[in-house]
């Protein structure tokens, strides 16, 4: 969906879709986690930490521009909250910091918080891949706007209160104190130790790694990251230094990548070579064959009653399945994501 479109029409589907969209990221049954804006601004290697040891993400951008406010009305809003509009969780102590009473609480209006400028433009458009994957649901701050004062001209002064980004569409919690972040994502780094860990020893393995490469590494391995884990938690328990990361990666990850990048060089010359060999003669009549002639098959049936073929084909088979061996290793994961950084 993000793919060909706009922030404006991505955010819009995004509130038509309202109810769907906070379903999926309710599910139960999925590994997931929720970046606020401020922590994604502080370390964008959080959201790519996420994005693979997750199965869905939710984010909201930050923005160094100028922020849109939009407040559905009419139709728009009885369609996705109900005649009765919307309903709020609010605790007692809050309210009464607002000057509010259970009894005489104001109208409240839905209100969605977008970003603007040609930077989150950008950035929705690299994350396009990955929220077409479905690991990724990339939010608008939600807020709750009530009228806090009428002026004798008539004008009104409104108040803007945040909404916790979990809540169900149902009822939406006041964010008191600001707590959007959610296990295992908080606004200063990785809360829990363990999640801690992973980070400090993988990052430096995707660190300012592209998400368009993300994306298309997560499409071809997302299958080994539940073994890269493992791998991880027993190189973490084994570990015996103070610091923990430090040791894992000197003593574990990095000899391990070095160890499958000879194989890989290894693989690529030995195979390179062959090849080669067969491609000096053959490829060259393969791109004479099929710019000579207009049927690509009859190209390619000349080409392999010439042998050529045959002998490619069989050597590009050996060399993808040495290549696939490398992924009996649990942290090829990394590697291939390493390989990629540059």
């Amino acid at each position: 969906m993000a793919a060909s479109i706009s922030l404006d029409e991505y955010f819009s589907v995004y509130i038509r879709e309202l109810a769907a969209a906070l379903d999926y990221c309710a599910s139960p049954n999925l590994l997931k986690a929720s970046i606020s804006a401020k922590a994604l601004a502080a370390n964008p290697d959080i959201l790519r930490f996420s994005l693979i040891f997750n199965e869905l993400t939710q984010v909201v951008l930050p923005t160094a521009g100028t922020l849109q406010l939009i407040v559905p009305q009419g139709k728009a809003a009885k369609e996705t909250f109900g005649k009765s509009g919307l309903a709020l969780n609010m605790e007692i102590a809050h309210m009464k910091e607002l000057g509010l009473t259970p009894d005489n609480l104001p109208d409240f209006s839905p209100a969605f918080v977008l970003p603007e400028g040609k930077e989150s433009e950008g950035l929705l458009r690299e994350l396009s891949a990955i929220i077409n994957q479905g690991r990724l649901v990339v939010a608008p701050e939600r807020a709750a706007m009530y009228v806090e004062k009428v002026a004798p001209d008539g004008s009104r002064e409104w108040k803007l209160l945040n909404i916790q980004s979990d809540s169900p569409l149902a009822a939406w919690t006041i964010d008191s104190e600001r707590k959007n972040e959610t296990i295992p994502i908080v606004s200063q780094g990785i809360d829990n130790p363990a999640h801690k860990d992973l980070f400090d020893i993988t990052v430096p393995y995707f660190a300012n790694l592209s998400y368009t490469k993300l994306a298309s590494i997560l499409a071809d391995e997302a299958d080994l990251v539940a073994s890269l884990r493992v791998a991880i938690k027993s190189a973490v328990k084994d570990a015996k230094e103070p610091n923990v990361a430090r040791e894992v990666i000197q003593d574990v990850v990095n000899p391990k990548l070095d160890m499958m990048e000879r194989k890989f060089k290894g693989l690529l010359s030995r195979y390179a070579v062959s090849l080669a060999g067969a491609s000096v003669t053959t490829v060259g009549l393969a791109y004479t064959a099929i710019t000579s002639q207009a049927s690509i098959p009859a190209a390619i049936a000349g080409l392999a009653g010439a042998g050529g073929l045959a002998l490619l084909s069989k050597e590009y088979s050996a060399w993808k399945e040495k290549q696939a061996a490398l992924k009996d290793d649990p942290l090829y994961f990394l590697w291939r994501c390493k390989k990629e950084q540059r």
